[in-house]
C-alpha cells in the first residue's frame, strides 16, 4: 500500500489562492499579483446577510508595511489589515481595523511569508471584484438583526454606527412604543425645556413712530444722505454722498478778488523796495566818492 502524505492546512493554503476563491486570478488591474504564501488564511464577519460577500480592493505594497483593504460587494470599504515588516514571523495573526461604515465588524488574517511579497515592486495596487472575492467560508455571516444605522441630515452628512448605538431624546422629545414601532413624539410640556433667561425690552417705535403692519420700519436717505447695509457688524451706514460747501460761489469770488488784491500790493511793494535799494546804491558811492586835485 503506497505512502500518502497530506500537508497541514496553512501549508497546503501557502501553495494555492485560499483565501481568494479557487480559480481567480489574484491579479492587480495594473498586472501585480499577490503570492499564494502571503496570506494562509482570513476570517470576516461583518453583515447578517448571507448575500454580502468581500474581495481585497487594494493593497499597499512597502518595505516596511503591507496594508490588505477589503470592500464589500457594494463597494462599501469594510476595513484593513496591516502587517509591519520589523514585527512579522510566520502564522502570525493581524486583526481587522474597521472603517467607519462597518464600526462593528470583526476580521482575523493569518499570514504565511513576506518574501515573495517583497520581492515585488512597492506600491498601492487596485483590485476587481472579479479577480480577487474571499471564499464562501471566510466571511461568517453575523445573527440576523440591523446591520448598520445611518444619520443622514439636511446638508447630506451622514454618521454610520454598528453594534449596540444608544439614542437619547433631549428637549421637548420622547420615545414610546406602539407594537413593533418606536414612535418619536415632540411637543411643550415635557419638562426638558431650557431657560432662556430675561429678554431685553424690543424697540417698538422711533420718535413715536412705529412700524407698519409686517414689523418694517423704513429709514429715507434724502439729498445727500444714503444708506447702506454692512455685514460686519450687521446694520446700516449712513454716508454723506455730496458733501456741499459751507459758502457760495459769491463769498468764494470775493474771497478771490481779496486775494489778487493782496498779490498786486506785493507785486508794488517789490518794485518800490528796489527802486529804494538803487537810490541808496548811488548815495553810498557819491558820498564815498574822493577828488583828486
Amino acid at each position: 500500500m503506497a505512502f500518502v502524505e497530506n500537508l497541514d492546512f496553512l501549508n497546503s493554503n501557502s501553495v494555492r489562492s485560499f483565501p481568494i476563491k479557487e480559480g481567480l486570478s489574484c491579479t492587480s488591474t495594473d498586472g501585480f499579483v499577490i503570492p499564494t504564501d502571503f496570506m494562509v488564511d482570513m476570517t470576516v464577519s461583518a453583515s447578517s446577510d448571507v448575500s454580502v460577500g468581500f474581495y481585497i480592493s487594494r493593497l499597499y505594497n512597502y518595505p516596511d508595511v503591507v496594508i490588505i483593504e477589503l470592500t464589500d460587494t457594494s463597494d462599501v470599504v469594510l476595513g484593513t489589515f496591516t502587517v509591519l515588516s520589523g514585527a512579522f514571523s510566520q502564522y502570525k495573526l493581524y486583526t481587522l481595523a474597521p472603517s467607519t461604515d462597518y464600526t462593528g465588524a470583526n476580521g482575523k488574517l493569518t499570514a504565511g511569508s513576506l518574501s515573495s511579497l517583497q520581492a515585488l515592486p512597492s506600491g498601492i495596487y487596485i483590485f476587481d471584484r472579479t479577480a480577487t472575492e474571499l471564499e464562501s467560508r471566510c466571511v461568517v455571516p453575523s445573527r440576523t438583526a440591523i446591520n448598520r444605522l445611518v444619520f443622514t441630515d439636511e446638508k447630506s452628512n451622514s454618521l454610520s454606527f454598528t453594534g449596540s448605538v444608544n439614542i437619547l431624546a433631549r428637549n421637548n422629545l420622547r420615545f414610546r412604543k406602539n407594537g413593533s414601532t418606536i414612535i418619536l413624539d415632540a411637543g411643550d410640556g415635557l419638562g426638558l425645556n431650557k431657560d432662556c433667561g430675561a429678554t431685553l425690552a424690543p424697540i417698538t417705535t422711533i420718535n413715536n413712530v412705529g412700524p407698519d403692519a409686517n414689523g418694517n420700519f423704513s429709514l429715507l436717505g434724502l439729498d445727500c444722505a444714503q444708506f447702506s447695509s454692512v455685514s460686519d457688524p450687521p446694520g446700516l451706514s449712513l454716508d454723506d454722498s455730496c458733501c456741499k460747501p459751507c459758502m457760495g460761489c459769491e463769498e468764494i469770488g470775493q474771497l478771490t478778488e481779496r486775494a489778487m488784491q493782496v498779490e498786486a500790493d506785493l507785486l508794488k511793494l517789490r518794485d518800490y523796495f528796489t527802486n529804494l535799494q538803487q537810490l541808496i546804491t548811488q548815495f553810498q558811492q557819491t558820498t564815498n566818492y574822493t577828488c583828486e586835485c
